[in-house]
């Protein structure tokens, strides 16, 4: 029942927002993908805004709130969703291939589901960082913001952590889940980031080649592993690649409304964990370049609607401010070690964790250089997917978390958000070498 009520609680609320999105020319796919990051992202600021903005202690109220939140939301799907306009599929179309690699797909996703329930999450982070907190404000009831407490901010030495999986679990816990339940969390993202990449991929490449980009994600083994255990970094990654199929939709149409929407599941990731602020800074860099190189025109009025994407993580933002919380756990340090740039090599093609896709997205990236190194938009996308490479370098030659490189741990975890990233970025790019082939022909 626990486990029924946290998907309904969740998914419900995300899928009737997205009715109000009618007009942002969303299909059916694309807001079902949608639904649980939404839905997931309310009931966590709502947490935030109840316990640590406005201190208030539990109460039933929350429960009762959020089971009214989902009834409403099931009332307002019923009433606006036209179901028989969006789940409708011609299965005849769908070629013998297609439903072979769907098949894979499905079986992956089968065997993650029985991986994350056969075990509870038993790894150190998991346990230390977002479990940890969510137990303790279950057992307290409220928030400790007695600075000398070693529970100070529900936490124990990770007070400057975010709070969306630790709220996503406290929420769950409330509702009686436990054990191997808790991994259902990370792989109902697992579900969605598969069906927003496959609803992008088909959109732009067709169904045979976008269910092979689908697959090469399904099947990467440390994402699979992270699919069935409650760690954060896979969150990231579902988050970041919803706001950069926007980015991409944006970049190729009038509607400011993908922006709006990029900045807004963007964003989200510093909810998430703090190094979300790389791919932030990613997409600002990209939007920064659309407006130098006049593919997009800025105007204060578009200037001012893009900034209202970022109202869901303000409360968060301004809490840090106020209690000095910075981005690192640990005191800063300024060191050089370049033994750790060589484990970035080890990370991404020895280690075994994503199979051949790097050095696949190498060759296929370098190749269609050849072709559209004329293409201003080609280049935007390597330049923010470049930037965050860059920042990951620094990150782990440059300072403390050096040590994290040498044992592949946080450098390994930071690859999982670059790879749905990675995708998208190949599928886009294919499709503007599709066009600019169709443009020499015709």
């Amino acid at each position: 029942m626990a486990v029924l009520f946290f998907i309904v609680s969740t998914i419900l609320p995300g899928l009737a927002i997205s009715t109000f999105l009618k007009r942002f020319n969303i299909g059916f796919f694309r807001s079902l993908a949608m639904s649980y990051g939404l839905g997931s992202a309310l009931i966590s600021l709502e947490l935030l805004l109840y316990f640590v903005i406005a201190r208030q202690h539990y109460s039933d109220f929350i429960f009762y709130f959020i089971l009214a939140q989902a009834l409403v939301s099931l009332l307002i799907i019923i009433l606006k969703i036209k179901w028989q306009e969006k789940i409708f599929i011609d299965f005849k179309k769908i070629k013998i291939l297609s439903w072979i690699l769907a098949c894979l797909i499905v079986v992956i996703l089968f065997f993650s589901l029985v991986q994350s329930l056969g075990k509870p999450p038993v790894a150190f982070d998991s346990l230390a960082f977002w479990s940890m907190r969510a137990e303790i404000l279950l057992k307290q009831g409220s928030v400790d913001f007695n600075p000398l407490s070693p529970t100070y901010l529900s936490a124990l030495s990770h007070s400057n952590y975010p709070w969306h999986l630790s709220f996503m679990e406290y929420w769950f816990r409330l509702l009686g889940g436990s054990g191997g339940q808790f991994n259902l969390i990370a792989w109902l993202y697992f579900l969605s980031l598969i069906i927003l990449v496959a609803d992008f991929s088909i959109k732009k490449l067709g169904q045979l080649r976008g269910l092979l980009f689908t697959l090469f994600l399904a099947s990467q083994p440390l994402i699979f592993y992270h699919a069935s255990n409650n760690y954060a970094d896979l969150i990231i990654g579902y988050y970041l690649a919803v706001g950069l199929s926007f980015f991409f939709d944006w970049l190729d149409n009038n509607n400011e409304a993908y922006l709006f929407l990029s900045i807004l599941f963007t964003s989200w990731t510093f909810s998430i964990k703090n190094y979300g602020s790389f791919y932030l800074g990613a997409l600002g860099l990209g939007v920064l370049l659309a407006w130098f190189l006049k593919i997009k025109k800025a105007s204060f009025k578009k200037i001012i609607f893009a900034g209202l994407a970022f109202l869901p993580i303000a409360p968060w933002i301004l809490f840090k401010i106020f209690f000095k919380l910075n981005l690192r756990n640990t005191d800063p340090q300024s060191v050089w070690h370049p033994e750790a740039l060589k484990e970035f090599i080890t990370a991404l093609f020895i280690s075994g964790n994503w199979n051949i896709w790097w050095a696949i997205f190498i060759v296929a990236g370098l190749t269609l250089l050849l072709y559209l190194w004329r293409e201003k938009r080609f280049w935007i996308g390597w330049i923010m997917f470049s930037s965050v490479i860059i920042i990951l370098l620094g990150v782990f030659s440059l300072t403390e978390n050096y040590m994290w490189a040498l044992d592949h741990t946080a450098l390994s975890r930071s690859f999982i958000p670059l790879v749905p990233f990675s995708i998208l970025l190949l599928v886009y790019c294919f499709k503007l070498y599709e066009r600019r082939k169709f443009s020499l022909n015709s």
